[in-house]
């Protein structure tokens, strides 16, 4: 945990549950929605700006990228080094050796649905897009959860933020699109209640039958119309989809995720506060609840049903998608980015690749009191600062909003997000960007060996490190690759190092020692179907061989064993 004691996250949790039970009357009821059939489609004609549009041409020394999406790509809680979209705009410039630059527009923001579906109540049957804007200009940063403008309302905005730079529709190289589970939201998808009855079968409540329904009518069947008119707007664009993951698995923590439930304000997550300590009150929220239990396991196991089922669902439908849009094209312009996250990575487990409850809830609370010091935009920490900052003064009473990053990729996930989107720039759409052609290369293991370290997340005990030393050679010409990384475990991720070994696994440049450890006891047991199995990581001794990813700029990404 981060910057706070366990009673004070046990006490959290109690808040937290009892803000969302009482909140309702509190929040804005913009948040409610029509009950009865969508409306389909809620967008207008996307404006277009009617000034002189500058074509720049092929021989331009720029690529212009979009990011379109929800709070994923938009990067909720982290500064803008770690996030994804903003790895990849740094991974693309790398690939053209310096000769064009990346201009980046980011319309995403956190909460945002596609622009399909129910319309909020407050905007009795106005478009909601143009009702809020109309209204408050938005005047959230993208921290701040809500739904409007939506992403197809992005579009438009992103236009004419190109155009101020004298760039037109026609000029943009890449678009980045992710959206669609604020469609459904997470609190249907982690919903026991939400179940499908079919008498005929004999099933009086199948959750991830209603889970697999209504991903594929508010999720896939949004981005169907999403979708044609990102590719209508900008012409020439490579067009990049990003998936999802299953957010609860069967090694999610109980505890976490009894307070990831609270949160949502789903009656699971509320009766399982903390037995046997009683009401609380904490002075500054002033929400009261008492104590229960915590989750069940066979929750949990529910749960990571629903979950897979979401993921799974979203993976198919946004696969056929795909598959259509490219049907007839010379070279695909479509491609999908779906990130690998294993059981292990899911919320609250051992390898998580997602933000836990309260971890940065010592920031969260003085930003909400407006108390120094401030903290840093470029940190974890100061990111949660100044959202609880923004939450204080829209939404004061809602609790999702100051701890809005739960759930979300933390630094390895978007390191996950990022891997996915790159593989699919130099193979799928490596034509279509006009890329350069990626070179072989040819990895060696030099040295390896077994070191005695310490770890501070247990103790500082010493365990058993083994590390090897690789190194990658052009397959043509033999000399040494610039710039290459090896990762192990993983295709993508963060220079951790043995300090962090709730992580399990380091990376770090060639030619130098990467540390690792590998168990097969904390090998994820349950993958999403289709999935590879990947060899989990575990502070024990006494490792077993792991995957080493190489990867450098211009060239394909190659893997082998270590020893």
């Amino acid at each position: 945990m981060h910057n706070f004691s366990r009673r004070e996250f046990l006490k959290w949790i109690r808040y937290s549950s009892a803000g969302l039970v009482t909140c309702g009357a509190a929040l804005p009821k913009l948040f409610g929605e029509q009950q009865g059939p969508p409306r389909n489609p809620i967008p207008r004609t996307i404006p277009i700006p009617t000034q002189p549009i500058q074509v720049v041409g092929l021989a331009r020394n720029s690529f212009n990228m979009i990011a379109l999406g929800d709070s994923i790509m938009w990067g909720q809680g982290l500064p803008d080094s770690m996030k994804f979209r903003n790895t990849v705009a740094n991974w693309i410039e790398a690939q053209f050796q310096g000769t064009r630059k990346v201009n980046q527009v980011c319309r995403a923001h956190s909460g945002a649905r596609t622009g399909w579906g129910a319309y909020p109540a407050d905007t009795n049957g106005a478009d909601p897009d143009t009702f809020y804007v109309s209204r408050n200009g938005y005047p959230y940063q993208g921290e701040v959860p809500f739904g409007y403008p939506s992403v197809s309302f992005q579009i438009g905005k992103a236009v004419a933020d190109f155009q101020a730079r004298g760039i037109g529709p026609a000029d943009v190289d890449l678009v980045l699109l992710g959206s669609g589970a604020n469609d459904i939201s997470i609190s249907n998808i982690l919903d026991v209640a939400k179940v499908e009855t079919n008498l005929g079968k004999g099933e009086l409540a199948n959750g991830p039958n209603w889970v697999r329904t209504n991903t594929n009518s508010m999720v896939v069947g949004h981005m169907k119309n999403l979708l044609p008119q990102v590719m209508s707007q900008f012409p020439n664009a490579a067009i990049v989809m990003t998936g999802y993951y299953p957010p609860v698995s069967e090694s999610s923590d109980l505890l976490l995720l009894t307070a990831y439930l609270a949160i949502l304000g789903l009656p699971a997550g509320i009766a399982g506060g903390l037995i046997g300590l009683g009401p609380d009150v904490l002075a500054d929220i002033g929400f009261v609840l008492k104590g229960s239990i915590l989750v069940a396991p066979a929750l949990r196991s529910a749960l990571a049903l629903r979950s897979q089922a979401f993921a799974q669902t979203a993976l198919n439908g946004f696969s056929d998608l795909v598959n259509q849009a490219n049907q007839g094209l010379a070279s695909p312009r479509v491609a999908l980015a779906w990130p690998q996250f294993y059981d292990d990575n899911c919320y609250g487990a051992p390898n998580r690749y997602l933000f836990a409850a309260a971890e940065y809830l010592g920031d969260e609370m003085r930003g909400r009191r407006g108390q120094a010091p401030a903290g840093d935009w470029s940190t974890k920490s100061g990111i949660a600062y100044y959202r609880s900052e923004e939450c204080s003064k829209y939404f004061p009473s809602d609790p999702t909003c100051y701890d809005a990053s739960i759930g979300h990729p933390n630094e390895l996930g978007a390191a996950a997000y990022a891997a996915a989107i790159t593989g699919q720039l130099q193979t799928t759409l490596q034509v279509k960007l006009g890329l350069p052609v990626p070179r072989s290369m040819t990895l060696r293991i030099v040295q390896s060996g077994t070191e005695q370290l310490p770890s501070r997340s247990s103790n500082n005990r010493l365990l058993t490190w083994h590390w090897v030393v690789v190194s990658a050679a052009d397959a043509q010409t033999g000399a040494p690759v610039a710039g290459a990384s090896v990762f192990v475990n993983s295709p993508g991720g963060q220079d951790l190092g043995p300090a962090n070994l709730s992580y399990h696994w380091y990376t770090g440049p060639t030619g130098q020692k990467i540390f690792y450890i590998c168990n097969p006891s904390q090998a994820p047991a349950r993958n999403l179907p289709g999935s590879p199995a990947m060899v989990g990581a575990g502070p024990q001794a006494g490792a077993i061989p792991c995957a080493l990813f190489v990867t450098a700029p211009g060239y394909n990404s190659k893997s082998l064993t270590s020893p």
